[in-house]
């Protein structure tokens, strides 16, 4: 018997989660797996997480877990007991923007673009500069870290209009656009002739981001219409460029470390003390649920049955 052949279908794995009284969770794809083992299952094994390409006969993403809730609404009413044992874990993506994000059981929609955008937090920032410089957690405040995003929200100008246009290209067909959320957006913040054809733009994605209550250009306030990973990316990238001077800042904007405090500035301990690259910080956040501010998420699972 082939592999294919020994897989479950959607809807028998539902009725087995019922039978067994194990809460069924599916996720759209392999990075997801991890993210959702953590924030569900470091405690206690109650949950039973897999992947929408597990089931026989299903591919992967968001748009194939909600084609398999609907056959599933269409053989269960809206208060079958059947919807106490699963949910489906979609990404928003642009749907608010193209008005189909429509509420069904047995789904529950992430608050943000995707997962990614749930690790574009404090508490990142915090991990970070506990991760590359010296700094003991007496340090480790809140102005900190509101220090680190005012200097990150003095160049995201660019990169807000960069995701505009993207999310343009995602809501309103036919748009002619610079680029799409499936291409790289690092070379829009260096090509001065891309930047130049972009900022023709920016009366009209003004406009469009009015039309539907865009307003900040906080990074912190960009997770429900940026992709996630472009998001997190952005975000991770300019924390490192500027930590390499945040010891510039102590015992003035920030707490003074106990090394400056003696005289001894040349150790100061908000100084960087070891190289990351972009793609290894984020193996790191990401790597602790605590990071994330996806607490909703398990709220709302634990209240399966």
């Amino acid at each position: 018997m082939s592999n294919e052949q020994m897989r479950l279908d959607f809807h028998s794995a539902i009725k087995k989660a019922v039978m067994t009284k194990r809460p069924l969770i599916v996720v759209e794809g392999k990075d997801d797996l991890g993210i959702y083992h953590d924030l569900l299952n470091r405690e206690e094994n109650k949950f039973n997480i897999k992947p929408i390409e597990y089931f026989k006969g299903c591919g992967s993403g968001c748009n194939e877990i909600e084609k398999q809730v609907l056959e599933i609404n269409k053989k269960y009413e809206k208060h079958h007991r059947a919807y106490g044992y699963f949910k489906g874990i979609v990404d928003s993506d642009a749907k608010p923007y193209r008005n189909e994000k429509v509420e069904r059981s047995g789904i529950l929609y992430l608050e943000t673009y995707s997962f990614e955008n749930s690790f574009v937090t404090n508490q990142s920032i915090l991990e970070t500069v506990k991760l590359i410089t010296s700094v003991s957690n007496e340090q480790l405040d809140i102005k900190l870290s509101n220090k680190m995003i005012d200097l990150i929200n003095t160049k995201v100008s660019e990169f807000y209009y960069i995701t505009l246009e993207a999310l343009k290209n995602a809501v309103v067909e036919e748009y002619d656009s610079l680029l799409g959320f499936s291409d790289g957006y690092e070379r829009f913040l260096h090509d001065k002739v891309k930047k130049d054809a972009l900022k023709e733009k920016y009366p009209e994605l003004d406009e469009f981001a009015k039309e539907h209550n865009i307003c900040n250009k906080d990074i912190m306030d960009m997770k429900k219409f940026c992709k996630g990973k472009w998001h997190l990316h952005f975000f991770l990238k300019s924390l490192l460029h500027y930590l390499q001077d945040l010891h510039l800042a102590c015992g003035n904007e920030l707490k003074q470390c106990p090394l400056c405090e003696a005289g001894n500035d040349k150790s100061c301990l908000y100084k960087k003390n070891i190289d990351m690259t972009v793609a290894q910080l984020i193996s790191v956040i990401k790597g602790k649920i605590e990071n994330s501010n996806l607490e909703y998420v398990k709220q709302a699972l634990q209240n399966l049955s």
